[in-house]
């Protein structure tokens, strides 16, 4: 398996599989903050999905 950087680097470059694997590797952790009352706005999921990719290319490792 590819190291966390590496990951990284890919998914910026455009590899598909990369980004699917860094998402859900951060799955928890945007689950945990799309909760509203308890329970997750899928809405809100989205807009966290989308502001990850608008700023992946800036992410350094």
């Amino acid at each position: 398996m590819a190291n966390y950087d590496d990951l990284i680097t890919r998914a910026q470059c455009g590899d598909k599989l990369a980004l699917e694997k860094l998402l859900l590797l951060y799955q928890p952790m945007i689950d945990r903050h799309s909760r509203i009352h308890g329970r997750i706005d899928e809405a809100l999921r989205q807009f966290i999905y989308l502001r990850i990719l608008v700023n992946l290319k800036y992410f350094r490792g």
